[in-house]
């Protein structure tokens, strides 16, 4: 196994990837509403951003990703939004821990204060795995997503990179 920066050699493997880990319907994202365009693009804008984004390699298969967006606007610049995924045979075999620190680690090599992530309620694996990387429950947004005719609820989590940077409540 091999993480590796992704480079857009990856983008059809990332394509195929990204598309066989929505059809599980435990994701806040839709197999049906992603094109291979759409993937490409995003791919694209990530390198020319610089922002993290590595894949897991077995052999010449890519098994997993772990990808931060970067904030657009000045006020969220600081922030990233963390997304990721591993292909199913391959989950609880190290993969996405893996990936997931070399995000975290780039994230924070780059400047970045805060990552953040949410996680629908159909997956408390997921859940759990954040809180285990590091990753705190900020809050709840119920019937956040309708998927067809289903609502869902979302945790939302984050992780501040630089505790150093912040500020304590003052002592009352």
């Amino acid at each position: 196994m091999e993480i590796v920066p992704i480079a857009p050699a990856h983008i059809a493997g990332f394509t195929r990837l990204i598309l066989g880990i929505a059809r599980e319907d435990i994701f806040a994202m839709r197999a049906d509403s992603l094109s291979a365009e759409a993937v490409r693009r995003f791919v694209e804008r990530q390198l020319v951003d610089g922002a993290p984004m590595f894949v897991a390699m077995d052999n010449d298969q890519l098994v997993g990703w772990c990808e931060v967006s970067l904030g657009e606007a000045d006020f969220t610049a600081h922030t990233g939004v963390l997304s990721m995924g591993v292909l199913y045979g391959y989950r609880g075999q190290g993969v996405g821990s893996w990936l997931i620190r070399k995000c975290i680690a780039a994230s924070r090599s780059m400047g970045l204060e805060r990552i953040e992530i949410s996680v629908l309620e159909n997956n408390p694996k997921a859940l759990d795995f954040y809180k285990q990387h590091g990753f705190v429950v900020e809050g709840y947004k119920r019937r956040s997503l309708r998927i067809g005719e289903t609502y869902h609820d979302e945790t939302l989590l984050a992780m501040l990179l630089n505790q150093a940077a912040v500020q304590q409540p003052a002592a009352v």
